[in-house]
């Protein structure tokens, strides 16, 4: 019976090594913010929590935004990240926010 009880204890504590593994996996925020039609704000979060931020309020140049945007995510799916997850929402003063969360991929 004991055996089974060690058997049991050992399985555990892979298994809770397994998922401080996965929670120390590296991480990148992109924020994308749509302030009216003229202006835009791409702020990344790096793995080192070091913040960048590109902001441009000319007319026109709403497509622009949308390559920077491509740049920054090709930069990191590159550097060995995949995009987990997004979201969006509009907030009342008519900004627009997307969050895209990229996760570095787990060696297959």
């Amino acid at each position: 019976m004991n055996n089974v009880k060690l058997v049991a204890l050992i399985a555990m504590l892979f298994l809770g090594v397994g998922n401080v593994n996965a929670q120390e996996r590296s991480t990148v925020l992109i924020r994308m913010q749509y302030m009216g039609e003229t202006s835009y704000r791409i702020t990344t979060v790096e793995p080192d929590y070091t913040k960048s931020e590109l902001t441009s309020s000319r007319k026109g140049e709403q497509e622009d935004s949308d390559i920077i945007l491509k740049k920054e995510l090709d930069k990191w799916i590159q550097s060995g990240y995949k995009i987990v997850s997004s979201t969006n929402s509009r907030t009342t003063v008519g900004t627009t926010i997307e969050i895209i969360y990229l996760m570095v991929k787990e060696d297959e």
